[in-house]
C-alpha cells in the first residue's frame, strides 16, 4: 500500500513539473495531453491525481489567457483545447470519490467554468454558448450512464 502511495505522490509531482514546460513544445504538448486525457477517462485513476490534473488545466487556461490577452505572445491553448478539456473533466468517473473529494472536485470544476464565463476580456467569450452546451451535454451523458 505504501508503494502505491509513493507512486501516486511521484506521479503528481511529475505532472506538476512537466506541465510548466510542456506547452512550449508542440510535440511534447500533444503527447502530454494524450496522457492527461487517458488518466481522465481511466476508471482507476487515483482521486488525488485527478485533482492535480484539474489544477494543472486551470493553471494552463488562466495563465495562457493572461499571456494571450496581454498581447505578449501567441496563445498555446485555443478555444477547442479548452472545450475538449472541459468535456473530459466533466466525464471523469466520480463514483469512487469520497464525499469530501467529490465536493472538492465539483468546486474546482465549477470555479473554472465560472472564471471562463465571467471574464469578458478573454477571447473565449464569443464561444461561451458552445462551451456551456457541450459541457452540459457531457455531464448529462455521464450522469445517465
Amino acid at each position: 500500500m505504501t508503494e502505491m502511495g509513493s507512486v501516486t505522490t511521484n506521479l503528481k509531482a511529475l505532472l506538476k513539473l512537466v506541465s510548466n514546460r510542456v506547452l512550449l513544445v508542440p510535440d511534447c504538448k500533444r503527447l502530454f495531453w494524450q496522457s492527461l486525457h487517458a488518466m481522465l477517462v481511466e476508471k482507476g485513476t487515483d482521486a488525488s491525481v485527478l485533482l492535480t490534473i484539474i489544477d494543472i488545466i486551470k493553471d494552463w487556461i488562466e495563465n495562457d489567457f493572461k499571456v494571450s490577452g496581454a498581447g505578449t505572445g501567441p496563445s498555446a491553448l485555443n478555444v477547442k483545447d479548452v472545450i475538449t478539456f472541459l468535456q473530459k473533466l466533466s466525464l471523469v468517473d466520480k463514483q469512487s470519490m469520497s464525499a469530501s473529494v467529490l465536493e472538492e472536485w465539483e468546486g474546482k470544476y465549477l470555479k473554472l467554468l465560472y472564471r471562463l464565463c465571467s471574464d469578458t476580456t478573454r477571447s473565449v467569450v464569443c464561444f461561451l454558448p458552445f462551451i456551456l452546451e457541450s459541457v452540459v451535454i457531457c455531464r448529462n451523458a455521464a450522469y445517465s450512464m
